[in-house]
């Protein structure tokens, strides 16, 4: 059996909370019932309360390859996917899942929300309006991608600011001039001296990379994905 609820979901939503039959085994032989013998099973038991809760099915085309039925299932759009019975020449047979590439997709993103490292990567990278719109009905997740955004976005926008800025009002200065500046300027930070030299070097800086590298230090997300105060940061400093 599954439960479902809208309170109880690991990736998709569900409307409403339901109790669904998706096979039953015989503790004595091991048997497992499923699909058309588990209906006909349940309706010559008079099972009918059972019944109502069977989880639907169909049949699959004998034409269809294999091949196109997976391609066809990881193309749906809507729900996990599906169990699927594999029937041997000697009638025998086995069940397989297959997931669609929605539902793994917002299973890897999930883990994301869930992980404050990811998804501090997620908000660098600014990749977070598309995982919002994969979570558009989690209301816990948008809250988690909000709150993320709000700590990183103003922290890397002023980042970049202050050091593009500084370096146009002092890149008429010598080399030397200008990297004595950079050390007695109380308002930048020593870790910047890399970024200004780049600049300084007519060299182009990849700022999300550097974000990403240094997380913990400028941003509060430790190695054990736990955000650390901006307080606690600036005292590190």
């Amino acid at each position: 059996m599954e439960y479902t609820s809208p309170l109880n979901h690991i990736v998709l939503h569900y409307p409403r909370s339901e109790l669904t039959v998706l096979s039953i085994r015989s503790h004595l032989t091991g048997e497992t019932l499923f699909a058309r013998r588990l209906i006909s099973f349940l309706r010559e038991h008079k099972f009918h309360s059972i019944l109502e809760r069977v989880v639907t099915f169909t049949s699959i085309p004998s034409d269809l390859c294999q091949k196109e039925l997976v391609k066809n299932i990881r193309d749906e759009t809507k729900g996990e996917g599906y169990v699927v019975e594999i029937i041997r020449s000697d009638q025998t047979s086995y069940l397989v899942k297959i997931k669609t590439n929605k539902y793994l997709q917002l299973h890897h993103c999930k883990d994301s929300v869930n992980s404050l490292q990811h998804l501090f990567e997620n908000v660098i990278n600014e990749q977070t309006d598309d995982l919002r719109s994969l979570f558009k009905d989690d209301l816990v997740a948008l809250e988690k991608i909000t709150k993320m955004e709000e700590q990183v976005r103003p922290q890397f926008n002023q980042m970049v600011q202050s050091i593009e800025q500084f370096y146009e009002e002092n890149k008429h200065l010598s080399r030397k001039d200008y990297a004595i500046l950079i050390n007695n300027t109380s308002s930048i930070k020593k870790i910047y001296m890399k970024l200004l030299m780049n600049l300084y070097a007519d060299k182009i800086n990849d700022y999300k990379q550097f974000a990403l590298m240094h997380a913990k230090d400028l941003f509060g997300i430790n190695d054990n994905c736990q955000t650390l105060s901006i307080a606690d940061v600036e005292q590190k400093e």
